[in-house]
């Protein structure tokens, strides 16, 4: 068994591992399902292919890569088989036309036209490849043309269409350069009018305009006045300025004294309620003083004065008609 057998063997056991989760028993059977209904292939045919003694064909070899793995890398692995078909094989693989990579080296491009293929079926891959592109662009250029002859007819009808539009605007041109030249032959009679009138009016804004010119003399002489004036108001304001400043000085200053005066003030009549306060407290003590004199005195006067039998006509004893008896 060759080494592309054995690894395209390897890889549907691969592929039957990872997605269908089972085992080398069956892979071939899971592939043939998987291929029978986009090729005309029996299940013998492919067994006997990938049996240990078999040979896989190229076109089997082709569809396996495609089927066991992702599409992004299938032209890389296609080319690695190509590059161990030849290696192992000795010739290129039949029917491939794509590069053949042995090693991480091209050792052949890919076919560009069919001259350059080695085997016929890789010629009539060319060739197929070539008919069908030029099935192609030969459709596209059935297209193209029928593109074209819509262009053609649309741009014959437009033609046509802007023929006549231009005879129209012919038309319409003629009369409108006769409505334009009655319309100019009536716009210079009017100008030669407006000429006269304009002129008319030219003398009178001249006339106006020395008017003018002498109000604005007047003008300027009351102007220069009003600076003048303004001149001596601005300094009469200036001087009123500082005098109102002067005032503010002397206010400050007024206030200044008048804050000290009240401070004074302030400290006289706290030192006068205090003063007040001091003689309150001397009368009050004098007031006691003399109550308790007073007391004394009338208690000594009741232990000074002598018994007197008192008479009818002198009750008070003072005698009659003399005046009352002096305590000594």
């Amino acid at each position: 068994m060759d080494e592309v057998q054995n690894q395209v063997r390897e890889l549907l056991w691969d592929w039957h591992r990872h997605k269908h989760k089972g085992s080398k028993h069956g892979a071939f059977q899971r592939f043939w399902e998987a291929i029978k209904t986009d090729c005309d292939i029996s299940h013998k045919k492919v067994l006997d292919e990938l049996r240990r003694d078999g040979r896989v064909s190229w076109d089997l070899l082709a569809r396996a890569v495609g089927v066991c793995g992702p599409d992004d890398d299938y032209e890389d692995r296609l080319e690695h088989f190509a590059g161990l078909w030849q290696e192992h094989r000795g010739v290129a693989p039949p029917g491939y036309c794509g590069r053949i990579v042995i090693a991480g080296q091209v050792v052949r491009d890919a076919l560009v036209t069919p001259a350059d293929a080695r085997d016929d079926k890789s010629r009539i891959a060319m060739l197929e490849r070539e008919h069908d592109r030029a099935q192609l662009e030969l459709v596209d250029q059935h297209r193209r043309i029928k593109e074209l002859q819509g262009q053609i007819a649309g741009l014959t009808a437009n033609l046509q269409h802007q023929a006549e539009e231009a005879e129209a605007d012919r038309r319409r041109l003629i009369n409108s350069i006769e409505n334009v030249s009655e319309q100019m032959r009536q716009d210079v009679a009017r100008q030669h009018q407006e000429g006269a009138e304009l002129n008319a009016r030219i003398d009178r804004l001249v006339r106006e305009n020395a008017d003018l010119i002498a109000h604005q003399e007047v003008l300027t002489r009351a102007r220069d006045q009003a600076e003048h004036r303004a001149g001596r108001l601005v300094t009469e304001r200036d001087r009123a300025e500082t005098r109102a400043g002067q005032l503010a000085q002397e206010r400050d200053d007024a206030e200044a004294r008048a804050s000290q005066h009240l401070v004074a003030l302030g400290e006289l009549r706290q030192s006068t309620d205090q003063e007040r306060f001091r003689l309150y407290e001397m009368i009050n003590d004098l007031r006691e003083k003399v109550s308790a004199l007073s007391d004394n005195r009338n208690e000594q006067s009741k232990r000074a004065r002598p018994i007197r039998v008192m008479e009818e006509d002198d009750p008070f004893g003072w005698g009659r008609g003399g005046a009352p008896p002096v305590l000594k």
